[in-house]
């Protein structure tokens, strides 16, 4: 088999000619446009890696003064209230008025811990389960123990007891 011979036919070879020429003309084009594109992107790129980098850096710094603050707070937090849970032996039959005068004097006692450090109370912890323990209550002729079950410390300041016969 032959190829024909086009190449000598001058229109053919001016259409051979402006596609080889046009081909590389749109191949330039597409050069020039991807890479004002890429250029442009990779600015892009760089300027919010820039702006993460700083972000993180100050995220890093103000995470670290919030833990400051909170651990100095924390050091300075007190106590702001005494709740009591008496729980009240069935055997004993106590009237609400009796057990709401023995959590009374029971806050009373405790009164004095009221804005004190916590630190200050954490560490005097056994000593204030012994007083509450020793102390005897009297009501209504009757002298009534307390037993600690629960204690919970922070700004407010949670005492679960039970009451016995002295």
């Amino acid at each position: 088999m032959r190829i024909p011979p086009f190449y000598r036919i001058p229109s053919w070879q001016r259409f051979l000619g402006g596609m080889a020429l046009g081909g590389v003309i749109s191949w330039m084009v597409f050069l020039y446009m991807f890479g004002t594109i890429q250029e442009r992107q990779s600015i892009i790129i760089e300027e919010q890696t820039a702006k993460i980098e700083k972000l993180n850096d100050n995220l890093e710094y103000w995470q670290g003064e919030y833990q400051k603050a909170n651990e100095e707070l924390e050091k300075e937090l007190t106590v702001e209230e005494i709740e009591i849970k008496l729980i009240s032996n069935k055997k004993l039959d106590l009237s609400p008025l009796q057990e709401k005068k023995i959590i009374s004097l029971l806050e009373e006692h405790l009164n004095v811990l009221k804005a004190k450090k916590l630190g200050t109370v954490y560490e005097s912890k056994d000593l204030l389960k012994k007083a509450i323990e020793t102390k005897v209550f009297q009501v209504d002729n009757k002298k009534y123990k307390l037993h600690l079950n629960q204690l919970f410390l922070y700004t407010t300041l949670y005492i679960e007891v039970t009451i016995d016969l002295a």
